[in-house]
């Protein structure tokens, strides 16, 4: 069955309509966003440098099972990283100024891909 889907979004968000997906999407925003205002804490766990980027160069959140040859997987530079989880924090708060971010590591998420890998 051929699935609307968003690369900047998990399987939950795909639907059999693109009217469906973007409603779906919208709520799960409005969601996430209502729970980030009543949070005190944030907790991002950091698991890989290992990305996965489109020929424009969009790093994607779900490859959503898409053929291999659409994505290029690259090593983001550790100035990289360090911006985009600058940039996560910074719109963290300003959804809620209060927030407490934890940034925690996980080595295990991609050991299956070697220890110096």
């Amino acid at each position: 069955q051929n699935l609307y889907f968003s690369y900047e979004a998990g399987t939950c968000c795909s639907s059999a309509s693109a009217d469906e997906m973007v409603a779906g999407l919208n709520r799960r925003v409005e969601a996430g966003h209502s729970s980030l205002i009543q949070s005190r804490c944030l907790f991002l766990t950091l698991g890989s440098a290992w990305a996965y980027a489109l020929s424009n160069g969009n790093v994607v959140a779900n490859c959503h099972r898409q053929p291999q040859q659409h994505f290029e997987r690259v090593l983001l530079s550790p100035d990289a990283a360090t911006q985009h989880i600058l940039d996560a924090v910074t719109a963290a708060r300003h959804v809620n100024p209060e927030l407490m971010v934890v940034l925690t590591v996980s080595p295990v998420r991609h050991w299956r891909e070697g220890p110096g890998a």
